[in-house]
């Protein structure tokens, strides 16, 4: 038997060869027997585990980090309305409440006479009012004032009517307006005067007046 082939065999090629041997067997070893449990955070790469490579169901409630879900993250209509919550506190009354006389009627007296009044807490207000009147006979005056309870010698507003010689009987109209603001709670008046006692009767004389958050 002829031994030539044997001639060229050296220790280095009969190592290189077990070599490739044991490092081809080494990898399918390495991959289909792995021991359970034998791989961790530290042997998978980051980003390794794709979506794709989850399978389904996976992915349980235990496995979520409490609070790191948000509603954008879910699909519309996934999550349930809940139910009704309690009701607030009630707030603080706006700056849009309105007050409002009835009218007043009357006649004229020299001194000056309040023909409508209103009573109003703390606060700023707009307010309006108008005061409508038939002089009795010509060449007569007609003064009406706007004013606080608290504080009469101060004109809010005032007008003055002056009914002329040739001119009697018809109806005359005058508005009073302004914007004021109340440390307190107070009265706002309408007052009206005549150089004579009965030149006018007074009639509809009313006034309104609107809360507001800050006069300017």
């Amino acid at each position: 038997m002829s031994t030539r082939p044997f001639r060229f065999l050296t220790y280095g090629n009969v190592m290189a060869t077990l070599a490739l041997f044991f490092a081809l067997g080494g990898t399918g070893y390495a991959a289909t027997q792995l021991a359970k449990n034998s791989v961790g955070t530290r042997q998978i790469k980051k980003s390794a585990v794709t979506n794709v490579k989850l399978a389904s169901g996976a992915v349980t409630a235990s496995k979520v980090k409490t609070g790191s879900l948000t509603a954008p993250l879910f699909a519309p209509g996934t999550l349930l309305k809940g139910n009704k919550g309690d009701p607030g506190d009630k707030g603080d009354t706006g700056p849009s409440d309105g007050y409002a006389t009835p009218s007043g009627s009357g006649s004229s007296q020299t001194s000056e006479t309040v023909y409508a009044s209103l009573a109003l807490p703390a606060g700023s207000y707009l307010v309006h009012a108008r005061v409508q009147g038939a002089p009795a006979h010509a060449d007569t005056n007609f003064y009406c004032y706007l004013r606080a309870a608290s504080d009469l010698g101060t004109d809010l507003d005032f007008f003055h009517l002056a009914l002329p010689t040739a001119t009697s009987g018809g109806l005359i109209m005058g508005t009073l307006q302004a914007g004021v603001t109340l440390a307190g709670s107070d009265t706002v008046e309408i007052l009206c005067r005549t150089n004579t006692a009965g030149d006018y009767f007074v009639f509809g004389a009313r006034m309104d007046a609107i809360k507001v958050g800050t006069l300017h």
